[in-house]
């Protein structure tokens, strides 16, 4: 994996629990060129309209935002960092873009944001939905 080595590009994968503040931390204290989460592809005239069945295409969406904005900067001599805020539970919903960071040349950091506020999730994701988030979320110390 590529980490920080003095190289101005950066990936940073926010992670944590739906309800979390992800989407606002990274909004408020990470200075991004793209600020994107799946949940952004579930916006229909900004209203959140989830549908499961939408779920698989719209990942693929924001792993292929990403792709994108890696290949317009690739000529880029500038500072960069692309701010992906998603739930990251598992390992393996991170490695599209790490093999991303990785053929492009980003430095790849990953924060998780805990829900300590007790904060309740903005897109009204049941309790056991976050229940389940928080059994399956896996961490590499």
């Amino acid at each position: 994996m590529n980490y920080i080595d003095g190289n101005n590009k950066n990936l940073i994968l926010v992670r944590g629990t739906s309800g979390s503040g992800k989407s606002t931390f990274a909004s408020k204290f990470l200075n991004a060129s793209l600020l994107i989460a799946t949940d952004d592809f579930f916006m229909n005239e900004g209203v959140y309209e989830f549908n499961r069945e939408h779920l698989p295409a719209n990942h693929q969406r924001c792993i292929d935002s990403v792709k994108s904005e890696m290949k317009f900067r690739e000529s880029v001599a500038e500072s960069t960092n692309i701010v992906v805020h998603n739930t990251f539970t598992r390992l393996w919903e991170m490695q599209p873009y790490i093999d991303l960071a990785n053929k492009y040349g980003y430095n790849l950091h990953t924060i998780i944001v805990e829900n300590r506020h007790k904060s309740g999730s903005i897109h009204n994701v049941p309790e056991n939905a976050i229940d389940d988030q928080r059994a399956r979320f896996e961490v590499v110390l």
